[in-house]
């Protein structure tokens, strides 16, 4: 199933990109409203308030807030535990939409804090494989605009710098700035 595989790639993904912020946990993300910890704060609600409870019908969970003594690093590793055990059992097709959503979310966010760690010389940006690029790619052109960009979901898109990877290319498409 496409979906359940790129759902526990994406997990694993934001689990490596939030082990890699360490103490620096005041940058700057690619998403403007928030800094890297605001982004993992941010996931943490999204998993445990709307994933869990849309995929397996669990009670809405307690999101810690960033400025608990654990590092986010640790904070995440038990959400990534909680979400991973649960979505293993859980049951849900390729059109799931709460799953799908949870899924855009974790691989957009991954990018956007290695957006913000690559840009104080603290990592690389992450870049997609083809097989997510090309998921991520079917999701975000096949949602019509008045869907697709709102508040709470993507704003406009922004340009591209010549010579932009295909993984840069899709954040300028969901209104990221890739510069």
């Amino acid at each position: 199933m496409e979906l359940r595989n790129e759902f526990f790639k994406g997990l694993d993904l934001f689990a490596d990109t939030v082990d890699g912020i360490g103490n620096n946990i005041n940058l700057p993300s690619a998403c403007a409203e928030w800094d890297v910890s605001g982004v993992v704060a941010h996931e943490r609600k999204v998993m445990l308030n709307k994933l869990l409870p849309a995929a397996t019908g669990a009670e809405p969970g307690d999101a810690p807030s960033a400025a608990s003594a654990l590092t986010l690093a640790d904070q995440w590793a038990g959400v990534d535990l909680q979400v991973h055990s649960a979505m293993e059992e859980a049951t849900f097709d390729d059109g799931d939409l709460p799953v799908t959503l949870a899924t855009v979310d974790l691989f957009m966010h991954s990018w956007d804090i290695s957006w913000g760690l690559a840009a104080a010389g603290k990592g690389k940006r992450v870049e997609f494989d083809d097989e997510t690029l090309g998921w991520l790619e079917d999701f975000m052109h096949n949602v019509a605009d008045e869907k697709f960009r709102t508040p709470e979901g993507f704003g406009p898109a922004t340009e591209a710098p010549e010579g932009a990877s295909r993984t840069e290319k899709l954040m300028a498409f969901a209104g990221r700035t890739v510069s």
